[in-house]
């Protein structure tokens, strides 16, 4: 465990590297994009390009089902086995790229026609939108095997990279927008589609270039058991991520439908603060999911049921030392972020990160049912639970409740969604549900309450300003810290927190005597 904890460390570093880069960089061109574009557009551009965005959750299923089977493989240590599977997800992805493409085009004309409330003076600008909206959703999805191969290998330093060249240059294309005189909202959607593309050659030649098992020879590493169990494991999860996206996407058209593109504009704004804030969180589940699913592959149960605990304990750790601050201070942070602060978004933003706690508690135990590969009947589960928010805030729309109450419904099926994985991994790994709520979720649900009480005292007891978000974020740190050590971590995990410290003195040593000689 010591040896692979050094490597998930390793890689977090990496990841952090790059969040630390690109959350900063990717806030400050939002608030640009936003000054640029103005309200309305923003909000417009959010609609049509909030598919993109959904698709990610598309994208993320079929690249993890691509990923389980490649790190499977390596940790079988079968190298024709990798070939097969690259070249059978290369298939499979241009497959499904193209089904996408041809359904987006048949629904175009309802969507534009019954669904969207767009002024018509903007129809012709949001229809080039959808336009540019499908080709990047093409590229994105032909590029998940590259995606699925660098996160099986942990390649998380070229990983860090490209994101930190992404994050600059979707900063460039702020800037531009910004600058350009007119046309600005297609000039914004026609470059982002040129950085998507860009990412994707880039990624395509580093992978051939690098790894032996990418190979293009669909034909010579066609492999019929292969395709079955890939395309079965795939199709399941596509019908889970097809409603899940279906039902995310779904709430921007619910509200556009009720309220407006003012309201959309509101929900874009959250969606790029709960990215950015989630990076932290998002870094340490990529660093583990390799290992979860490795440790299966070479038949070490004891292993994956470790590095579960440890990828739902560690991300949470990690997002409260974000969130809690934010949480307290979310009016300033609006204030202070953005110029002007759309309607409902400090609401909103509550709301979905209470929300991403509750998710973070249980999500990992899903990276787990999949190591395993029987996701049959959670998948079939989980797509009908998918549905059920939009009827319910479609319902609650009809009454005349406010658009917040489509995030309250969603709250409630996050924690709906979480009894599911529970239920799952009991009948799929004999998870002992006693040891996880005292390991992982008691732990958790402490330190969740002593940080938040510790922040919000600072907060009522000072003026608002710079000070006391400083302030406020100081007492977070060092309440968590303490919190953590003595109720977060068990002995194991703090043996192997010291470890890796001592590691990391050790080499940050010699660096230190080589400068000093300097």
């Amino acid at each position: 465990m010591g040896l692979v904890a050094q490597r998930v460390a390793k890689n977090t570093i990496f990841l952090t590297g790059r969040m630390v880069l690109t959350v900063f960089i990717s806030l400050y061109s939002t608030r640009l994009v936003l000054g640029a574009l103005g309200v309305q557009d923003f909000g417009l551009f959010n609609l049509i390009g909030g598919a993109i965005a959904s698709l990610t959750f598309l994208n993320s299923a079929l690249a993890s089902s691509t990923q389980r089977f490649m790190s499977f493989a390596i940790g079988e240590g079968i190298e024709l086995r990798q070939k097969r599977i690259f070249n059978v997800s290369s298939v499979l992805h241009i497959m499904v790229a193209l089904a996408i493409a041809i359904f987006l085009e048949l629904v175009g004309s309802v969507l534009f026609g019954r669904v969207f409330k767009i002024d018509h003076a903007k129809i012709d600008t949001a229809k080039l939108l959808y336009q540019i909206m499908i080709l990047s959703t093409f590229l994105s999805v032909i590029s998940v095997p590259y995606d699925a191969v660098l996160n099986a290998r942990e390649n998380m330093f070229f990983v860090s990279i490209l994101g930190i060249v992404e994050s600059l240059m979707k900063l460039t294309l702020a800037l531009l927008v910004n600058t350009a005189l007119s046309n600005k909202l297609e000039l914004y959607g026609a470059l982002t589609l040129v950085i998507t593309l860009i990412l994707y050659i880039v990624k395509l030649l580093y992978c051939h270039r690098k790894y032996r098992e990418i190979v293009w020879a669909p034909v010579l590493y066609f492999h019929k058991e292969t395709f079955g169990q890939l395309g079965s494991f795939a199709g399941w999860t596509l019908i889970g991520s097809a409603t899940s996206m279906f039902s995310n996407y779904g709430q921007v058209i619910l509200m556009n439908s009720f309220f407006g593109t003012i309201v959309n504009a509101a929900h874009g704004i959250v969606t790029q603060l709960n990215g950015q804030l989630n990076a932290f969180a998002n870094t340490i589940a990529k660093a583990i999911v390799p290992v979860i699913t490795k440790s299966e592959g070479a038949g070490n149960r004891r292993l994956m049921l470790k590095a579960t605990y440890t990828g739902i304990k560690a991300p949470f750790f990690l997002l409260l030392l974000f969130y809690v601050p934010v949480m307290v201070e979310m009016p300033f942070v609006l204030q202070i972020w953005l110029k002007d602060v759309p309607k409902y978004t400090l609401i909103f933003s509550e709301l979905l990160l209470i929300r991403n706690l509750v998710e973070y508690l249980v999500q990992p135990l899903a990276y787990s049912i999949a190591a395993i590969g029987n996701i049959r009947r959670f998948q079939f589960l989980a797509s009908i639970l998918n549905m059920i928010p939009l009827l319910v805030g479609y319902l609650l729309f009809k009454l005349g409740l406010p658009p917040y109450a489509l995030y309250c419904v969603f709250l409630g099926y996050s924690a709906a969604y979480g009894m599911l994985l529970v239920l799952t991994s009991r009948k799929n790994f004999q998870l002992d549900m006693s040891d996880f709520f005292r390991k992982v979720i008691l732990p958790c649900i402490g330190c969740t309450t002593i940080v938040f009480l510790s922040a919000a005292i600072t907060h009522y007891l000072m003026e608002t300003g710079y000070w006391r978000l400083a302030i406020v974020a100081v007492v977070n740190i060092i309440f968590l810290a303490i919190t953590v050590w003595v109720i977060g971590l068990d002995l194991k995990e703090k043996q192997i927190l010291m470890s890796l410290a001592r590691t990391l003195l050790i080499r940050v040593a010699p660096a230190k005597v080589f400068l000093k000689g300097q």
